[in-house]
């Protein structure tokens, strides 16, 4: 019975969740970025397009992507936090932001914010989730993907 229980809050969890997070930061603090685990890069030629439209032009080229960390010597600038199941979407949203570096750091500020409904209070969590629904067809498992977004110079 528990096992239907949970089942069927996996699935209403799944259901109500949005697509994509997005939760923006206007301030002007930095934080010195020093060092930590390097992903990879991106570059912003390798997301796809409508042949329609001409490419999209981005602030920077590239994303630098680190599992934690910030790059070491940077300057860096909170930008805001996303959260989504879909890479692609997550990577076109920071281009679009003028963001080049995506970190899954949690990210704690000494300051609350005003009329914040408790979103965000004082830290940004990111991480990967993976949620697993179960059904008549079987199990499947959604992984959510949540990055703190920075600017760094």
């Amino acid at each position: 019975m528990k096992a239907i229980q949970f089942g069927i809050f996996a699935l209403l969890l799944a259901a109500c969740s949005p697509a994509m997070t997005f939760y923006p930061y206007d301030g002007t603090k930095y934080i010195t970025g020093e060092g930590g685990f390097y992903e990879g890069q991106l570059r912003a030629d390798t997301l796809g397009h409508s042949l329609f439209e001409a490419a999209p032009e981005y602030k920077y080229t590239y994303i630098d992507i680190y599992a934690s960390g910030l790059p070491k010597g940077g300057e860096c600038t909170l930008l805001g936090y996303i959260a989504s199941s879909d890479m692609s979407q997550i990577f076109k949203t920071v281009f679009e932001m003028g963001g080049n570096v995506i970190t899954g750091s949690d990210i704690s500020m000494p300051v609350k914010f005003q009329n914040a409904g408790g979103v965000l209070d004082t830290s940004a969590s990111a991480g990967k989730t993976s949620i697993t629904t179960l059904s008549g067809f079987g199990a499947s498992t959604t992984t959510i993907y949540r990055y703190n977004i920075f600017e760094c110079q």
